[in-house]
């Protein structure tokens, strides 16, 4: 192998005998040449590789080599030529692009960075195409146009298609290789992974849109999807109107025109060939459409524009007249209006200056300053009185219209000056006339004259509009009243006058004081309501006495009385002269208002004060409530009573519950009758518990909870319910519990109990209480177990809140005294704590041995003894009691009667007779078992029962014949010892045969 700096050299070790010379090789002489010289690379070795390395890149190098064996050297082998090169470095990915004319892919790539060598060319490229499936294939013979050699390459988008089975919008992606001039082939380029993908024809165009341009139509379009490959030109094509055939625009719309396709619009002017070619008329919509071509091919057309931009056209004659704008207009200045032109009017186009002339007098004709395109025109320095006409035109981008007809007479004038002379006298006694000299009319004419006359709070109020008339009355009774205000005696007027002309009013007058008229007034209003004597679901009584307030300077002549219902307007019910009462008819739950006037010359005063009453009874006496009890909560319930009218509502209850000593008291703490929910549900709940509260109620489990209640409206309150029918019995908090003892009680509440589990336990256990009497009537819901040892100040919980049964206390002190006391809780909260039990903590003896039994050798009697424990439980505990069971022949365990001994000393003894009363048979064992009771009341466990010892005994069997053998001077007589029957054999009787008297 070889590189630009390097180059590897192998050869093989000869083995024929041929090659070696039948001698084993010892060596090799490598040399290399270059420039005619030979050179040493080795001298003298057995190698068979070399790596000659600092080469010149690109220099070719030739080598050769001998061997030697115990002979010799060799000849030197032919040369062989190298050069120090490289295959040529990988090219870069290749670029791919879409043709703008014909739409065939465009491949092009870089020659690599390093050729492989100095003076080495690149000689050959072979590139190669993704084929849909993965692979890639040789793309050499597909390129239409370019050469590998000068690294382009163009293939068609039918080859790529057919031969690589792209679809439309797949990346063309491909690879290259160089080879240089020694054969040497680079790695393939990376593939491309951007670049030309599949074109096809453009997709089909979007609705062109057509708008106003001025003196043009602009037909505006969106590029369409191109399909990866780019748009060289638009079909822009418009319809000879009313014939549906569409024609080419190439003067105006040349698709082809870089600009325009750049721009994606064309204009193309009005008249011409929009009216003149295609015969389009003003107004009328223009059709086009659209399509687009890449170098695949043309698009669908586009759907018809229709709509859009119209074609416009110089304005028409507006149909409206110039009119004046009165309020602008004053003196020798003149504003006309011009009316808003319609669509067509514009020309459909938009308005550049409007052209105002006008006439005076009906003299000629004369053109105003242009003033833009505003449609409000001012002329001023116009003559006072004179008489003018407005006509107007509109210009757009076509020119100037035609002008309008001529508006109506508008006449130059000002509002007229101020009356003169004003003066006022008494028209009557209680009228006032005002007199004035008429206004200069300033060009107009004088349609009115308006009286303003000042008020109580100094401002002055307009009285009378009058025609063209130069004096007026108005009565003292209207400037007494609102808005005037003018109510006291005497009091003077003043007035103003201010005249009218079709410009409108001119100024006011200075202010004229009437001094000489002694100004009448109504009375001044009531100071007091009418009062209610009586009132009912039905019918009221209404009283009013006479007005002490100012009569106004006149004698009262009339009262008059006035009622509104429901919150409507007041009507008059009475009118007299005299003070009176009356009684009026009402509707049950409707409100009433009353109200009174007096009246003199001048008229009525203000109303008085009035007096409101609802028709309404206070409610009906409600029915006894209801109560009851569920999981501690107190629940009373009423029903509604009858409101005391139509429509008037409940506002409050009232509910009191009878305490234990017999009165009766409302507690709004625990049920508050004002509140909405006691309104809407008519019952409050409560907990049961706050009912044996010693300051309120102090109830307890002997009483009930009896209740009543009363109702209010606005009116008052009702009287008092009855009191509960069938009231419930109280339920309180479980009773106080009992001392509790190990023995279990009757009449204990809760039953308690301890017991021994080891000298460091003590189990405690008790049973529920289930009468109401001991549950205060609500179930158990926890207990609360404490300890202490006997003589200490605080309790310890072990149970805090817990329906268990049973607790173990852990970690106690052997032989320490403890006491233990419980408590427990419904619904209604804790019972008192019980009497304390104590308990020394201690085990249980321990178990004893088995029992040991044997016969009593003089009465065969069995005797059962047992030791003592090893531990009695504790320290300083003793045994107390002693219990020995022996089993019956029916496997039951019973007590014996012991004959003698006792438990004190650990012994028992059972005759046969009475073994055998407890079916025991001859040769059965009785088997025993004992247990021991120490100090702390706690027993240990039975012993295990003996598997032997003493059993049912009867007499000896009968014996063998004895043997009498010689002893000398003596016969000795020798027995077997018979079966003894369980019982040792206590003594023999021998019998001597005496010849003469028989047995001895």
């Amino acid at each position: 192998s070889a590189t630009e700096s390097q180059i590897v050299l192998t050869w093989t070790t000869p083995t024929a005998a041929s090659e070696t010379g039948g001698s084993s090789i010892t060596g090799y002489n490598l040399q290399y040449q270059l420039s005619g010289t030979w050179t040493d690379l080795l001298a003298d070795s057995l190698v068979t590789t070399y790596t000659h390395t600092g080469l010149s890149s690109g220099t070719e190098y030739a080598y050769r080599y001998r061997a030697k064996n115990a002979h010799g050297w060799s000849s030197y082998t032919t040369s062989a030529s190298f050069t120090a090169c490289s295959a040529p470095s990988q090219p870069a990915a290749i670029t791919s692009l879409v043709a703008f004319d014909d739409a065939d892919v465009q491949i092009t790539w870089s020659a690599p960075t390093n050729k492989g060598g100095n003076s080495l060319t690149i000689t050959a490229y072979e590139l190669q195409v993704k084929h849909e499936n993965g692979n890639y294939l040789d793309a050499s013979s597909y390129c239409q146009e370019g050469s590998l050699s000068l690294r382009q390459c163009t293939i068609t988008k039918a080859n790529l298609a057919t031969n690589y089975v792209l679809a439309v919008g797949d990346l063309i992606v491909a690879k290259v290789r160089a080879k240089n001039s020694k054969n040497l082939w680079s790695e393939w380029s990376a593939p491309n992974t951007v670049g030309a993908q599949l074109p096809d024809a453009p997709a089909k165009m979007a609705t062109p849109v057509v708008t106003d341009a001025g003196l043009k139509l602009r037909i505006t379009w969106t590029e369409p999807t191109t399909n990866y490959a780019p748009i060289k030109a638009y079909k822009i094509e418009i319809e000879n109107k009313g014939t549906s055939t569409y024609v080419l625009d190439t003067t105006n719309c040349d698709g082809t025109n870089s600009q325009i396709i750049s721009n994606k619009y064309c204009e193309v002017p009005i008249a011409t060939p929009l009216i003149a070619t295609y015969s389009y008329a003003a107004f009328d919509n223009i059709k086009v459409k659209v399509s687009a071509q890449n170098g695949i091919g043309w698009s669908t057309v586009s759907d018809v524009c229709s709509t859009g931009a119209v074609i416009t056209r110089i304005p028409s004659a507006p149909s409206s007249v110039p009119t004046k704008n009165t309020a602008l207009t004053t003196g020798t200045t003149v504003v006309v209006d011009l009316p808003s032109l319609t669509t067509d009017e514009t020309g459909r186009s938009t308005i550049t200056e409007y052209s105002v002339i006008y006439t005076l007098n009906g003299g000629g004709e004369v053109t105003m300053p242009s003033q833009g395109t505003s449609t409000q025109i001012t002329l001023t320095g116009a003559t006072l009185g004179g008489v003018y006409k407005f006509k107007y035109a509109a210009r757009n981008v076509h020119g100037l219209g035609t002008y309008s007809s001529f508006s109506a007479d508008i006449k130059a004038v000002d509002t007229p000056a101020a009356p003169t002379s004003l003066t006022c006298a008494y028209d009557s006694t209680v009228n006032i006339k005002f007199s004035w000299t008429a206004a200069a009319a300033n060009g107009g004419t004088i349609s009115a004259n308006k009286v303003y006359i000042k008020d109580i709070n100094g401002n002055y109020v307009e009285a009378l509009t009058l025609g063209s008339v130069t004096e007026g009355i108005i009565a003292m009774s209207t400037l007494a009243a609102s808005p005037y205000s003018l109510s006291t005696s005497g009091e003077t007027v003043y007035f103003k006058v201010k005249s009218t002309n079709e410009m409108g009013d001119g100024p006011l007058t200075s202010f004229t004081s009437c001094a000489a008229i002694n100004m009448k007034t109504i009375p001044s209003a009531p100071t007091s309501a009418p009062t209610i004597g009586s009132y009912t679901e039905t019918s009221a009584t209404v009283n009013w006495v006479a007005s002490t307030a100012s009569n106004g300077g006149l004698a009262f002549t009339n009262y008059k009385v006035e009622m509104a219902e429901g919150g409507g307007a007041f009507t008059q019910i009475i009118e007299t002269n005299s003070v009176w009462t009356k009684d009026e008819t009402l509707t049950s739950g409707q409100t009433y208002s009353f109200r009174y006037r007096v009246r003199n010359a001048i008229g009525y005063s203000e109303a008085s004060p009035s007096v409101t009453i609802k028709a309404m009874t206070v409610p009906v006496k409600p029915s006894a409530p209801t109560a009851s009890i569920s999981s501690g909560t107190t629940t009373i319930e009423w029903s509604s009573p009858y409101s005391g009218g139509v429509g008037v509502s409940i506002t409050q209850y009232q509910i009191q519950i009878k305490k234990k000593d017999t009165s009766w008291l409302e507690d709004t703490s625990i049920c508050d009758g004002s509140t909405s929910t006691a309104l809407t549900t008519l019952k409050c709940s409560f907990s049961t518990s706050a009912l044996t509260n010693s300051v309120n109620f102090n109830l307890d489990s002997s009483d009930s909870i009896v209740a009543r209640i009363r109702a209010k409206n606005e009116r008052d309150w009702s009287t008092y319910s009855d009191a509960t029918i069938s009231p419930p019995e109280m339920h309180t908090t479980p009773v106080t519990q009992p001392s509790l003892t190990i023995v279990v009680s009757n009449s204990a509440r809760m039953l308690f109990t301890t017991r021994k589990l080891s000298s460091k336990n003590i189990a405690i256990s008790w049973t529920t209480p289930t009468t109401d009497a001991q549950t205060g009537r609500d179930p158990i819901l926890g207990y609360n177990l404490q300890y202490r040892q006997v003589g200490a100040s605080s309790w310890i919980d072990l149970v805090t809140d817990s329906l268990v049964n049973s607790h173990t206390l852990s970690g106690v002190n052997s032989g320490t005294n403890y006491e233990f006391r419980i408590r427990s809780r419904n619904v209604n909260g804790w019972s008192s704590f019980s009497s304390s039990t104590s308990q020394v903590a201690s085990t249980a003896p321990s178990t004893l041995s088995p029992i040991s039994s044997i016969i009593d050798k003089t009465n065969a009697n069995i005797i059962l003894a047992w030791g003592s424990p090893t531990s009695t439980g504790g320290t300083g505990l003793t045994i107390t009691s002693t219990e020995v069971l022996v089993k019956h022949k029916n496997g039951e365990w019973v007590t014996p009667t012991c004959e003698e001994g006792n438990y004190d000393q650990r012994v028992c003894t059972v005759t046969q007779t009475n073994a055998k009363n407890i079916g025991l048979e001859t040769g059965d064992l009785l088997v025993a078992k004992v247990k021991v009771k120490n100090s702390a009341n706690i027993w240990s466990a039975y012993s295990t029962p003996n598997t032997a010892g003493g059993k049912i005994a009867a007499a000896p069997a009968k014996m063998t014949t004895p043997v009498v053998t010689d002893a000398g001077l003596k016969l000795r007589i020798t027995w077997t010892e018979p079966n003894f029957n369980n019982a040792p054999i206590t003594a023999y009787k021998i019998s001597i045969w005496n010849n003469n008297a028989g047995p001895a």
